[in-house]
């Protein structure tokens, strides 16, 4: 890992309203599975959680201070690598998009000047 940390890339990671990690139960991409939460398998078949890195601890990237603010979410879904089924994908857009179809009113509809 590198001496001299990225202050530009953390700084605008932690400005996010959430960072949601997704851990696919089959994957056949990300292996060790468990890479997709940042963690780090040993040499000897250890699993060390995100929790316990040094990379989190010294909040290299900021994750630790979007996990502070409950930005940080971690979530698991059955299945291979991005193999997300349609109510899974539309759950998720609802949560952190907004909802799933909605109909976006133009701007040209209102008649503020905050606007």
């Amino acid at each position: 890992e590198r001496e001299k940390k990225n202050e530009t890339y953390k700084e605008n990671l932690v400005r996010l309203d959430n960072f949601v990690m997704y851990l696919f139960e089959n994957d056949t991409v990300a292996i060790p599975k468990e890479t997709s939460w940042f963690g780090e398998v040993q040499v000897n078949g250890r699993h060390t959680p995100l929790e316990e890195r040094k990379l989190y601890k010294e909040d290299w990237l900021g994750l630790k201070a979007l996990d502070k603010k409950g930005a940080l979410s971690f979530r698991t879904i059955k299945g291979d690598h991005m193999q997300i089924p349609e109510h899974v994908f539309k759950d998720v857009m609802t949560e952190f998009l907004g909802p799933f179809n909605k109909t976006v009113v133009s701007v040209d509809d209102f008649e503020s000047e905050e606007l």
